[in-house]
C-alpha cells in the first residue's frame, strides 16, 4: 500500500470514528476517483450514506458492493443495518440478506473477516467485532492492518491498555493508527507526556496530515496547554480552512480559557458557517457542538442564540428525535424563556412517552416557575420508575430543588447523591470536549447556587469553622475552575465563596478579574462592593456600585443592589434613603408580605439574601428610633421563615440585634434555645462562645461552648473547633489533648497532625513536633507537612536533615508539571536556599535561587488563568524570591543584576515599599542621584513619613549642592524623630563633609 493510499484510508477512519461523516464521504469519494477498480472505496462510501441518514442511496450503492469477493460480509452486514433504520423494514431483503451473510461467512478469507470486522468496529459492536477479528487474525498470518484494528478494538472496549498497545507495536512500523491507537492507550492511563511525544512521530512523519494534528490538538488540551493546543488549531485550519474540530476547539479557548464572548461568537457564526458546508446532515455533530458550547458559555445571550439555531439544525435534521427536541428546551431554559422550553419538552414527550430527559425537562420548568405541587407530584412518579436503577443527576437535583420548606437535611442528602452520581460520569476522563460536555460547568453552576441560597450571607469571622455547605460549593466548582479558567460565572462563584469564607483576599482577586474580563458583568461588581463594604471601605464600595450601575442600568432592578446600597447609606448616616431602598427591595423581589401579585419576580432573592433583607430592615427601623417597626419585621421574619432551615438563621440574627442594643443576656438565651437537632447549632454556640470571650471576657464559658458540640457530635471535626479555640485563648496543651483526639478518630488525617505540630511548637516542644510531623508524611502528608517539617528542622539548627528533607520533596514534585506541584518547587528551592545559606553554603544557595526564580517564572504565567485567587500569594512568593537574588548580588558588588531583579520584583508588586528603598540606595550607591530621587518620591508618595526615604531625600539633596531642601527633609525627619539621631559608628566620613548621612545605609542616622 501506498503513502497516499494509507492517508486516505486513515483519513476515512478517523473521521467515521469522530463522527464526521459527510467528511468521510467526501474523502471516500477521492478514493474512488483515485482507485476505480477498488471496490473498498465503495464501501466507505455506502457505509457514509447509511450514517448520514441517506439511507436508499446507501442501499443502492451497499448492493453492488456485496457481490466484490474481499468487502462482501462488510457489504452485507451494511445493507442490514441500512434496512434495518428504514421507517418500513424489508423484512424478506433482510431474512435474504442474513442467510446470504451465514454462506458467506463459511467460505470467508483474511481480507473479507478485515471489513466485516472493520465495519462492526465502526458502528461501535465491538463484541461482535471482536469474533470477526480474531478470526481472521487465526486463519491467515497477521496484517499490519489486522493488528491495528484488533488494537483499536480492544482500546475502545475493555480500556485494556497493556494488551491493545501490544497490539500497535507489533506492527512494526509507525503507521498513522498504530500511532494514534498508541497515543490513545497512553491517554487512557492518563500518560499524556508519552501520548504526545506518539503523536508528535505522526505529525513530523505525515507532515500536515490534518488528523494528527487534530490528536495533537486533543492531547494539548488534555494537558490544561491552552496555548499549544491553539497553535495545533491554527496549524490545521492552514491546511483544511473548514476543520470543524479545529474551529470548535478555537471557540472552547475563547470562551473556556480568555472568557472572550464577543470573539467567541463571532467564531462560533463562522462554525455555523461551515458547519452547513462541511457537514450538513449530520445532525449528531449539531446536537453535539450545541450542548458543549451552551454548557461552558456561562449563559452568554450571543453565545446561547447560536448554540439555539445549531440545536434547531439538528432537530430539523431528525425532526422525530425526542433527545434534539429536548434539548431545544434545555437551550430555552438557560436563556430563561421556561413557557417556550416546557413547550418543547411536551413535544418530546410526545415523540417518546418514555423519555426521562423530557419529563425532568417539564419538572424543571414548573420547580423554576413556582408550580411546586405539581413537580412534586411528577417527581414522586419519576421516583418510583427509579425503583430498580439508580436516579440520574438531573433527577436529584430536581428533587433537592423541589426541598424548598425545612427538611434540610434532605435537600443536603439529594445535592450530595447528585454530585456524586454527575463526577462518577467522568471519571478516568481526560480534559476534552468530551470531559466538558460530561462535566457540564452550567449545571455545576446550578448546584452551587442552590448551595449558597443555605449559606450564611456574610464572611465568617477569623478562626471561625468554614460551614459545610461552603466547603462542598468549593469542591464542586474546582473542576470547573481549572478546565474553564475563563468561565466568568465560574469565577464569580469561587469568588463568592472564597468571601463567605472569610478570604477576603482571594475572593477580591477573583472578582477583579471576573469585572475586568467582562465588565458587564454587575454580580461582580456588586459583590466587590459588599467586600469593600464588609472591610470598611464605604467610598470604595459607593464607587463600585455606581460602576455596575454605568455598565448595566438593569441592576437599578435586582433588589441586591438596592440592599448594598441602603447598607452603604446606613455606614454614612442616612437611614431613612437607606429605608426607602430596602422596602423597594423587598417589593422587586416579592418579599414584602403586602404584596398581593402573584406574579412571580423577575429577581428572586435567594433565603440567605430574603433573612438578611428582613433583618436590615429592622436594625434600620431601630436606628431610626422606631423600635414597633423593628419588633414588627422581625415577627414576620420569624414567621416567614418559620420550619425553614433559616429559621434558625433568624434566631441567631435576632441575637445579634441584642447585641447592638448591650443586652448579652437576652442574646445568649436566644442562642442557648437552639437545639442540637437544629441547623445550624454549631454556628450558634460559636457564636456563644464569642460573646462569652468578646463581651463576658470569660475563657471557661468559651471553651465550655465547644465542649458541648463534642458532647452532642463527638466527631474529629468538633475536636478540631475545640483544639482551636483553646490556641486562640493561648492554651496550647489542652489544644494539643483536643487535636490528638480528634487524630485518634481519625488516623490518616494529616491536616490534624501538621495542627499538633504547631500547637507544640508554640509551646517549644520540638523534638515532639518533629515526630508528628513525620508521622503525618508516613500517612501520604501533602507538600505542605514536609515544607513545616523543613522549616522547624532549620529552626533547631538541623541543617543537614532539613536539606534531606526538602531534596526529597523536590524530587517528587520535579515529576508533575501541574501548577500546584510548580508552586511548591517555587517554596521548596526557596527554602533550600535559606537552609544552605545558614549552612554557609553559599554557591548552593544561590543556584537554588535561580531555580526558584525560573521556577516561579513559569508559575507566574500560567496562575493568573489557572488559579487567579492564589495570584497575591504567588506574587508575593516571586517578589521575596528577587528580592533575595538581587541581594545577593548587591553583596558582590554586581550592582547591575541586582538593579535588575529589584525592578523584576517591582514589576509583581509595583508599590513595595521596601523595594523601592531597596533601588533608591542602590541608584546612589552607583551614583545616580536622579533615579534614586525618584525611587524615594515614590515611596513619599505612599507614606509621607517614611523615615528611610526623608533622610535619603535629605542626603540625595545634599549630594546636588540643594541645601535648602536637604535642610527641608532633615527638619521634617528631626520633628518626627526629635533626640533620635546618632553618629554611625561605621562612618568613615567627617560631619562636615556628610553633615546628615554618614554612610549609605540610612538607617544608621535613625538608630536608638
Amino acid at each position: 500500500m501506498t503513502e497516499s493510499e494509507l492517508l486516505l484510508k486513515t483519513k476515512i477512519h478517523y473521521y467515521c470514528r469522530e463522527k464526521y461523516y459527510h467528511s468521510m464521504q467526501r474523502v471516500a469519494v477521492e478514493g474512488i476517483k483515485r482507485y476505480s477498480g477498488d471496490p473498498v472505496y465503495r464501501l466507505y462510501f455506502g457505509i457514509s450514506l447509511i450514517f448520514e441518514g441517506r439511507l436508499q442511496e446507501g442501499i443502492r450503492e451497499l448492493d453492488v458492493v456485496k457481490e466484490s469477493k474481499d468487502v462482501a460480509l462488510g457489504g452485507i452486514l451494511a445493507l442490514i443495518l441500512a434496512h434495518k433504520k428504514c421507517s418500513i423494514v424489508d423484512k424478506e431483503a433482510v431474512a435474504q440478506l442474513d442467510a446470504q451473510l451465514k454462506e458467506t461467512r463459511k467460505q470467508a478469507g483474511e481480507k473479507m473477516l478485515y471489513y466485516a470486522g472493520l465495519f462492526l468496529f465502526l458502528t461501535r459492536r465491538y463484541d461482535k467485532a471482536k469474533e470477526y477479528i480474531d478470526r481472521m487474525l487465526k486463519v491467515s498470518p497477521p496484517t499490519r492492518e489486522g493488528l491495528i484494528l484488533k488494537g483499536w478494538n480492544e482500546i475502545l472496549n475493555t480500556k485494556d491498555k497493556k494488551s491493545a498497545i501490544q497490539y500497535f507495536e507489533s506492527t512494526g512500523a509507525a503507521m498513522p493508527e498504530a500511532l494514534f491507537g498508541k497515543a490513545k492507550c497512553f491517554e487512557c492511563s492518563s500518560e499524556l507526556t508519552k501520548a504526545l511525544e506518539v503523536i508528535n512521530q505522526a505529525v513530523v512523519l505525515y507532515s500536515g496530515f490534518v488528523p494528527a494534528l487534530l490528536e495533537k490538538m486533543k492531547i494539548h488540551l488534555a494537558m490544561s496547554d491552552w496555548d499549544q493546543m491553539l497553535d495545533s488549531c491554527n496549524r490545521a485550519l492552514s491546511q483544511d480552512a473548514n476543520c470543524i474540530e479545529a474551529l470548535v476547539h478555537i471557540v472552547l479557548h475563547l470562551v473556556c480559557k480568555n472568557g472572550d464572548y464577543k470573539e467567541g461568537s463571532d467564531r462560533l457564526s463562522e462554525l455555523l458557517l461551515n458547519l452547513e458546508k462541511v457537514e450538513p446532515k449530520n445532525g449528531g455533530l449539531y446536537h453535539r457542538i450545541a450542548q458543549l458550547l451552551s454548557r461552558t458559555c456561562s449563559r452568554q445571550d450571543t453565545i446561547l442564540q447560536h448554540t439555539y439555531v445549531i440545536a434547531e439544525k439538528a432537530c430539523s435534521l431528525e425532526p422525530s428525535n425526542a433527545d434534539y427536541m429536548s434539548e431545544l428546551g434545555y437551550q430555552r431554559i438557560l436563556q430563561g424563556k421556561l413557557k417556550d422550553a416546557a413547550k418543547h419538552y411536551r413535544a418530546a414527550l410526545k415523540m417518546d412517552e418514555a423519555s426521562i430527559t423530557a419529563l425532568t425537562g417539564i419538572i424543571w420548568c414548573q420547580l423554576l416557575e413556582g408550580q411546586y405541587d405539581v413537580a412534586s407530584q411528577q417527581l414522586e412518579l419519576l421516583k418510583e420508575i427509579h425503583k430498580t436503577s439508580s436516579m440520574t443527576p438531573e433527577l436529584l437535583y430536581l428533587c433537592a430543588l423541589s426541598v424548598h420548606k425545612g427538611k434540610l437535611e434532605e435537600l443536603q442528602q439529594h445535592l450530595s447523591q447528585c454530585v456524586d452520581a454527575h463526577f462518577a460520569k467522568m471519571e478516568g476522563l481526560s480534559l476534552g470536549s468530551e470531559y466538558l460536555l460530561l462535566l457540564n460547568p452550567d449545571f455545576i453552576f446550578q448546584i452551587v447556587s442552590l448551595y449558597l441560597q443555605y449559606s450564611p450571607d456574610k464572611p465568617i469571622e477569623a478562626g471561625q469553622t468554614i460551614p459545610e455547605s461552603l466547603k462542598k460549593s468549593q469542591t464542586i466548582l474546582q473542576p470547573v475552575t481549572r478546565s474553564c479558567p475563563g468561565c466568568v460565572e465560574a469565577i464569580y462563584l469561587m469568588g463568592k465563596l472564597k468571601y463567605l469564607s472569610g478570604d477576603l483576599v482571594a475572593a477580591q482577586g477573583l472578582l477583579e478579574k471576573c469585572s475586568h474580563q467582562y465588565s458587564s458583568f454587575a454580580d461582580a461588581q456588586m459583590l466587590l462592593a459588599q467586600i469593600h463594604l464588609h472591610q470598611g471601605n464605604v467610598k470604595s464600595a459607593s464607587q463600585m456600585l455606581e460602576t455596575a450601575l454605568s455598565y448595566n442600568f438593569e441592576v437599578r432592578d435586582q433588589p441586591t443592589f438596592h440592599l448594598i446600597k441602603a447598607k452603604i447609606l446606613k455606614h454614612q448616616g442616612e437611614f431613612q434613603e437607606a429605608l426607602q431602598l430596602l422596602n423597594a427591595a423587598m417589593t422587586l423581589s416579592g418579599t414584602k408580605p403586602s404584596s398581593t401579585s402573584q406574579k412571580k419576580p423577575k429577581h428572586e432573592l435567594g433565603t440567605s439574601d430574603r433573612v438578611s433583607l428582613y433583618l436590615e430592615l429592622a436594625d434600620t427601623y431601630r436606628k431610626l428610633d422606631q423600635q414597633d417597626e423593628a419588633v414588627r419585621v422581625m415577627q414576620e421574619a420569624v414567621s416567614a421563615f418559620r420550619d425553614t432551615p433559616e429559621e434558625v438563621r433568624v434566631t441567631i440574627a435576632s441575637s445579634e440585634l441584642a447585641l447592638l442594643r448591650g443586652n448579652t443576656e437576652e442574646a445568649l438565651a436566644l442562642l442557648r434555645n437552639i437545639g442540637p437537632d437544629q441547623p445550624y447549632f454549631q454556628q450558634a454556640r460559636e457564636k456563644m462562645a464569642d460573646i462569652y470571650l468578646t463581651h463576658r471576657k470569660d475563657p471557661r464559658l468559651y471553651a465550655s461552648c465547644y465542649k458541648e458540640v463534642i458532647e452532642k457530635f463527638p466527631v474529629p471535626q468538633s475536636y478540631l473547633m475545640l483544639g482551636d479555640a483553646y490556641m486562640k485563648i493561648q492554651e496550647p496543651d489542652n489544644a494539643i489533648g483536643a487535636y490528638e483526639q480528634a487524630l485518634r478518630k481519625n488516623p490518616r488525617d494529616s491536616m490534624v497532625a501538621r495542627k499538633i505540630g504547631q500547637a507544640l511548637i508554640k509551646t517549644h516542644q520540638f523534638d515532639r513536633a518533629i515526630t508528628y510531623y513525620k508521622a503525618a508524611i508516613k500517612a501520604g502528608g501533602q507538600a505542605l507537612m514536609k515544607y513545616d517539617l523543613a522549616e522547624l528542622l532549620a529552626k533547631v539548627k538541623r541543617l543537614q536533615d532539613a536539606e534531606d528533607i526538602i531534596n526529597a520533596a523536590l524530587e517528587g514534585l520535579q515529576k508533575d508539571s501541574d501548577l500546584t506541584s510548580l508552586q511548591w518547587e517555587s517554596k521548596f528551592q526557596l527554602l533550600l536556599a535559606q537552609v544552605q545559606q545558614t549552612h554557609n553554603k553559599d554557591d548552593l544557595a544561590v543556584k537554588a535561587l535561580n531555580k526558584a526564580f525560573e521556577t516561579q517564572s513559569r508559575v507566574m504565567i500560567r496562575v493568573p488563568q489557572e488559579q487567579p485567587d492564589s495570584l497575591y500569594e504567588q506574587k508575593q512568593l516571586a517578589v521575596t524570591i528577587c528580592k533575595s537574588l538581587a541581594e545577593h548580588n548587591e553583596l558582590k558588588r554586581d550592582y547591575v543584576p541586582a538593579a535588575r531583579f529589584y525592578k523584576q520584583a517591582l514589576s509583581y508588586d509595583q508599590n513595595n515599599l521596601e523595594i523601592l528603598l531597596a533601588l533608591a540606595k542602590l541608584e546612589m550607591t552607583s551614583n545616580n542621584l536622579e533615579s534614586a530621587k525618584q525611587y524615594c518620591n515614590t515611596v513619599l508618595q505612599h507614606d509621607k513619613e517614611n523615615d528611610n526615604a526623608t533622610l535619603m531625600m535629605a542626603d540625595l539633596m545634599f549630594r546636588k549642592t540643594d541645601l535648602e531642601s536637604s535642610m527641608f527633609h532633615f527638619q521634617q525627619l528631626l520633628e518626627r524623630k526629635p533626640g533620635k539621631l546618632v553618629p554611625c559608628s561605621q562612618c568613615h566620613m567627617s560631619k562636615k563633609q556628610r553633615p546628615f548621612s554618614c554612610c549609605n545605609d540610612p538607617e544608621c542616622m535613625i538608630k536608638q
